[in-house]
């Protein structure tokens, strides 16, 4: 952000009206975001014009500041430290040798473990799903190694998903209104 506040400026935002906060010497302009929030607007306005970061860490992790940020954001405190620019390296990294790649496999009634920090293994082409929160998501979401979760899912929760979409969803409220589902998509499931 190119905007920088002093602590003072910050600190005239504390109304619910106009709510500023900061968190990590960045500020944050949270008036619009109020109504939005699960923990509910008064936790907001007890925070405001102040720094929240210990607050903040305290309840979320660095996922939802990297939601949130960009939308947010209106700048940064004055006492920011601003980060130097990387330096390149001297020289090119010294070509590795080609690994053999482990791609996974699940076989039923195998457990099979994971394969080592030596070994280098072939990301699976998976999307990621979910707000990617430590424990809050399963851990194939984030693209952790499971001998169970393969493509097969994947292809599964993909046809799954098109055909809630394509049968269901237009006709939820229909369905709603009539208190009544069609015995074929009973069938269908």
């Amino acid at each position: 952000m190119s905007k920088t506040f002093s602590a003072s400026d910050v600190a005239a935002h504390k109304k619910p009206d106009d709510l500023w906060i900061i968190v990590d010497e960045d500020v944050y302009d949270l008036t619009k975001f109020q109504d939005e929030h699960p923990g509910g607007k008064k936790i907001l306005t007890r925070v405001g014009g102040k720094d929240a970061s210990k607050q903040f860490w305290k309840y979320h992790n660095e996922s939802i500041l990297k939601k949130y940020k960009q939308r947010l954001q209106v700048g940064s405190l004055d006492s920011k430290v601003q980060a130097a620019p990387p330096t390149p390296p001297a020289t090119p990294p010294p070509a590795a040798a080609k690994q053999e790649k482990v791609v996974p496999i699940a076989e039923p009634g195998v457990v099979v473990p994971s394969p080592g920090p030596a070994a280098h293994e072939e990301r699976e082409a998976l999307d990621a799903f979910g707000d990617m929160v430590p424990y809050a998501d399963p851990s194939w979401y984030q693209s952790w190694h499971s001998p169970y979760f393969n493509q097969t899912h994947a292809d599964l929760r993909d046809e799954v998903r098109a055909w809630i979409e394509e049968e269901i969803m237009p006709n939820v409220t229909e369905w709603d209104e009539a208190k009544k589902v069609p015995d074929e998509i009973y069938k269908a499931l």
